[in-house]
């Protein structure tokens, strides 16, 4: 939230550096192959400052509820593969010729995504966030210069990763305990077997982004 609220900032203060630095973040198709690391970058800009605005406060809303419930690897772990999500979707669909992207939106769906799995996990009703999900996806077909494709791509992988974070459960101190790991009947025993619960959830977490590596591959091998 910091860097994107300063990035905001700057285009204000010093527009000539903000461009210099935006340029080399957004997140371009035609230079996801060789510049591979705008997939991420490009969530730092924002289109102005009602764009910023949202993004943040959704970020800080949701953010800072699963932070507290997953911890702050896995919670980062679900931000940034959420964002890179929506990036590559953005090519998937909209594809290589298509122009520049920005925003945290990417991101801050996969928090919706996940949210939503969470509460559905905990026995709560996830029937608010649905809608939130649903207004917003909505606006997204309906509002122009809205990259739609990225808040599906963020939607779809925050709820996978949350699946994995939640149906895998974590074995600490002897027992099975912790936040990820609890359902609406109390804790779930420990993975059995040779491999840990946590160790399973980066494993799966690891062979997503294989598929989201997969994905980019494929859609530049066939552009």
């Amino acid at each position: 939230m910091a860097i994107c609220i300063a990035l905001e900032a700057l285009r204000w203060i010093a527009a000539g550096v903000y461009q210099r630095i935006a340029v080399q973040l957004v997140f371009v198709p035609q230079l996801g192959l060789v510049e591979p690391y705008r997939f991420l970058t490009s969530t730092l800009l924002h289109s102005g400052i009602w764009h910023l605005a949202f993004n943040m406060y959704a970020l800080w809303l949701i953010g800072q509820q699963l932070e507290l419930l997953l911890g702050r690897a896995r919670f980062l772990t679900l931000y940034c593969l959420s964002a890179i999500g929506g990036s590559v979707a953005y090519l998937a669909i909209a594809g290589v010729g298509a122009g520049g992207v920005v925003g945290a939106s990417g991101g801050v769906f996969g928090l919706f995504g996940a949210f939503a799995v969470f509460m559905r996990r905990l026995g709560r009703d996830p029937k608010p966030i649905l809608v939130i999900i649903g207004i917003n996806v909505v606006l997204g077909f309906v509002i122009s210069n809205i990259a739609w494709q990225a808040h599906l791509g963020g939607l779809v992988v925050g709820a996978l990763v949350a699946l994995v974070f939640a149906r895998v459960p974590v074995r600490r101190g002897g027992a099975a305990r912790g936040p990820a790991v609890l359902g609406p009947s109390g804790p779930r025993p420990g993975v059995a077997g040779g491999l840990s619960g946590a160790t399973l959830q980066w494993l799966l977490c690891g062979a997503i982004t294989l598929v989201l590596v997969a994905i980019v591959w494929l859609v530049y091998a066939l552009a």
